[in-house]
């Protein structure tokens, strides 16, 4: 099986309308603002690109892990790669699968087995009515240690 960098390299093509066989060249690439920290995808002029600076498109769909069949829908991750996506939206919570760091980490560590970006939502606070509830989305967090691409 290829790595995850092969995988998304793969992706980035498709999601730039190519064919994975297809190469950029030097001049598709677009250099990080000065002013954007980081090492991992950026946005500049509108647009969001790789750490290698090539543009990203996303070509995904949205998966739960809060509800249904916890085993059914984790499981499901394994095949995603079959149809192609970069990415997938995933939501968390404070109930189903990926209610602890340790379980999101987990969860989002598949999707990139898979070569898949995943675009974390967490509804903890975003199915709320109050503003403080955002200050209590730091616990459910972990810092990323696996590099996406480039």
């Amino acid at each position: 099986m290829t790595n995850a960098v092969e995988m998304l390299e793969s992706r980035r093509l498709f999601s730039a309308g190519f064919s994975p066989q297809a190469t950029l060249s030097a001049r598709d690439v677009v250099a990080r603002p000065a002013d954007v920290p980081g090492t991992g995808f950026f946005v500049a002029n509108g647009n969001v690109y790789d750490a290698s600076g090539y543009e990203f498109l996303v070509r995904g769909f949205n998966h739960t892990t809060r509800h249904g069949n916890a085993t059914r829908n984790l499981d499901a991750i394994n095949e995603f790669d079959k149809t192609g996506v970069n990415a997938v939206r995933t939501t968390f919570g404070t109930f189903g699968v990926g209610t602890t760091p340790t379980q999101r980490k987990s969860i989002v560590e598949q999707y990139i087995s898979q070569g898949i970006i995943p675009i974390v939502e967490d509804h903890s606070a975003t199915n709320g009515t109050s503003a403080s509830q955002l200050l209590t989305l730091p616990k459910y967090c972990w810092r990323a240690t696996v590099p996406l691409g480039g």
